[in-house]
């Protein structure tokens, strides 16, 4: 298990995530609609519409309405007021402005939770994995997207893995995940390789920022209508993980 050390004050990173406004976000929104399209469609392969589905860290609820398109009556939790927000106006589903542990809903009463790039984001993921437990369901679906700190890319890039962020505060390797989520009384189901479609501009953007010397390189294609375009990556150490509730 790798963890950020010192690790921030709780109370301190809820206010900070609170504020948190970026409408660059908005920009990549079409890329964000084909990757949960995709997502959705796998998570079905392991449980099927109608029923209750949570989007913990909904954001600007893009995955909501994906799972409302699908079947789903869908709840999000967002800490970010300008993000949930935007999530509420859309009216695709009741939208929380809170922690998870303040939601008004009964235990039990969710088939699925989903948690995509949150995990890292938690300085005390335990408590928050009991809560959604609880919230689920016997036989209910936990689903979540992360890293893996034991990633070929990790390994690659060391200190310039583009996941290494302040924000990100706990880095999971398959090994203590699939510890933590047994523990606390999940069976995983499967651990696959996350697909996630961006915009050509915006990867040409991470680029240069990443690997400077590229930039001399890269940047005359900025004017280019192809870097419009949506390519679908599935490496960087990128993975889906899908849990189930034990009924006993």
């Amino acid at each position: 298990m790798v963890y950020n050390n010192p690790q921030p004050d709780a109370d301190q990173l809820i206010n900070l995530y609170k504020e948190v406004v970026d409408p660059s976000y908005i920009l990549q929104s079409k890329g964000r609609e084909l990757t949960f399209k995709h997502t959705i469609t796998q998570l079905q392969e392991y449980i099927k519409p109608p029923g209750n589905l949570l989007d913990v860290g909904c954001y600007t609820g893009i995955f909501m309405e994906t799972a409302i398109a699908s079947g789903w009556t869908v709840y999000g939790v967002e800490l970010s007021s300008w993000a949930a927000s935007i999530a509420q106006k859309l009216g695709k589903g009741t939208v929380f402005k809170s922690t998870l542990d303040q939601i008004p809903l009964h235990s039990s009463s969710m088939d699925v939770v989903t948690m995509w790039d949150v995990i890292e984001h938690l300085s005390k993921p335990t408590q928050i994995l009991e809560k959604i437990a609880s919230l689920l369901r016997p036989g209910g679906v936990l689903a979540l997207s992360t890293y893996m700190i034991d990633s070929f890319a990790v390994k690659v890039l060391g200190r310039r893995y583009p996941f290494f962020m302040d924000m990100h505060v706990v880095h999971f390797s398959r090994d203590t995940l699939s510890r933590m989520l047994c523990m606390l009384g999940f069976e995983i189901l499967s651990i696959r390789k996350h697909k996630r479609t961006i915009m050509l501009d915006y990867l040409l953007d991470r680029t240069w920022n990443l690997l400077p010397v590229l930039k001399p390189i890269l940047k005359p294609l900025a004017g280019c209508q192809l870097i419009k375009k949506p390519i679908t990556l599935s490496f960087m150490g990128l993975v889906n993980v899908y849990a189930r509730k034990k009924k006993s």
